[in-house]
């Protein structure tokens, strides 16, 4: 069987006992399948048994040394274990250098250059994925929008996350980034919004009780804001009024210029006197 079907034949298996016993006994009996070891690599990494996805990872290389997909399934053992950033990043290169059209092996060495805190790199690799296949996955954006965010560039982190959020609707982080950066615009509603749909698709994550209280803060500036919003509508109601009304009262046009000019300057007026009137008690309780 190639890696497909054996996938394909691990997810029927449903449980991870199950799916193990199957590749064990498949690999007993094909000890040469590159597909096999690769496949059964892959699982045990998803399974954080490092030690011995290293193992399959190994064989998988012996058998086909010059297949590109060895070498990036090896460099995410390494980087998902915390073994060896420096060896990661070299069998990404190996992959890359291999099969230039790589997408994952692009999109992983990007992921190795952001924790480099080298995120031009990792912009210049993510795009590189992207104008492979615009369409195929979300990651490489995902990814390119971090890198962003990383420089400053909020404007083409925030389109990344778009793109992330059409291609993967229930990507509950890129909702979580997305919200960051609304909030850091001042989109106070957008802000809410996403972060909600990150708490609905994903209320157990680590960054969940900090999200919570962003959100009850957006939320109470949302109300000051409706609030604010309020008072200055009440403030121009008023002020529409009485312009209505000293144009109806006084229709001498002099007397009708000389009232508007009085009741326009009043208000900068007291601000004058209030300010004037500070400034008195400071020098007084200086001299004192």
């Amino acid at each position: 069987m190639n890696y497909d079907e054996l996938v394909q034949q691990v997810l029927i298996k449903g449980g991870w006992d199950e799916a193990n016993d199957y590749l064990d006994n498949y690999i007993n009996e094909n000890p040469d399948n590159f597909d096999a070891y690769l496949v059964r690599s892959e699982f045990l990494t998803e399974m954080e048994d490092f030690e011995n996805a290293l193992i399959d990872a190994e064989k998988a290389i012996k058998i086909c040394p010059s297949e590109a997909r060895a070498y990036n399934n090896r460099g995410c053992i390494y980087i998902k274990s915390g073994n060896d950033i420096k060896k990661g990043l070299n069998d990404f290169n190996k992959a890359l250098d291999l099969d230039a059209n790589f997408i994952s092996a692009y999109t992983n060495r990007a992921n190795v250059y952001l924790k480099m805190r080298e995120p031009q790199k990792a912009i210049n690799d993510c795009t590189k994925a992207i104008e492979i296949s615009p369409n195929k996955d979300s990651e490489p954006y995902y990814n390119r929008g971090l890198a962003y965010m990383n420089i400053g560039e909020t404007e083409k982190a925030f389109d990344d996350y778009n793109k992330v959020i059409e291609l993967d609707p229930e990507n509950a982080e890129a909702y979580g980034k997305r919200g960051v950066i609304n909030s850091q615009l001042g989109n106070i509603q957008d802000a809410i919004s996403d972060f909600e749909e990150f708490l609905r698709l994903d209320p157990d994550n680590k960054l969940a009780e900090m999200v919570r209280d962003e959100l009850r803060q957006l939320k109470g500036k949302k109300t000051e804001r409706k609030q604010d919003r309020g008072l200055w509508q009440a403030i121009k109601t008023v002020y529409s009024t009485c312009w209505r009304g000293i144009n109806t009262i006084f229709k001498d046009s002099s007397i009708n210029f000389l009232i508007k000019a009085i009741f326009v300057l009043t208000p900068f007026v007291h601000a004058i006197c209030l300010g004037l009137a500070v400034i008195i008690c400071i020098v007084w309780a200086i001299k004192k």
